[in-house]
């Protein structure tokens, strides 16, 4: 018996996020604007290429509420800034708007477009759909960021930061 193992083309390895790791949130005020990154080192075959290699919101293809005008689209998030040969680190820029009061819990996942999510087997080999998480409590203006809203409290939670069954 033979057997032939293909690396993935496109698989990425988390390095870094400036956003805490949820599920802890980043307290902010609704309005603002938070910057932010997620970094991942390509660990797969093929280079990723500036304005193909996104970070996406999941659920898939799904506007985020947290996207903003500087995101490519509301299912889009950003790219990689300059392509990202194999081995090397990439950065994905991550503005995330906070238009309403809420508890947001944002996963995100990386979309090679036009070919293949990376979570999809053959072509991609990770990182899964919703690895990549934000945990984002928006609260109005001029209330403490230390207060937080009480789970099920007129927000939006879960992996694709979908309205509250409560």
């Amino acid at each position: 018996v033979q057997v032939n193992v293909i690396a993935p083309q496109y698989r990425g390895t988390f390095k870094d996020q400036s956003y805490p790791l949820a599920p802890t949130p980043k307290m902010v005020h609704v309005g603002d604007v938070t910057q932010g990154y997620v970094e991942l080192t390509n660990t797969g075959t093929q280079p990723w290429v500036a304005g193909v290699t996104k970070l996406a919101p999941i659920p898939r293809d799904m506007p985020s509420p947290l996207a903003g005008s500087s995101w490519l689209s509301p299912t889009r998030a950003s790219t990689v800034e300059a392509d990202v040969p194999v081995g090397a680190v990439g950065r994905f820029p991550l503005p995330l708007d906070a238009t309403a009061v809420g508890d947001y819990e944002q996963g995100f996942g990386l979309v090679e477009e036009a070919v293949t999510w990376f979570a999809d087997a053959p072509l991609g080999g990770g990182p899964a759909d919703s690895f990549l998480k934000v945990h984002l409590v928006v609260v109005p203006k001029g209330a403490s960021l230390d207060a937080g809203l009480a789970p099920g409290e007129g927000g939006v939670e879960g992996p694709g930061a979908t309205p509250s069954e409560a």
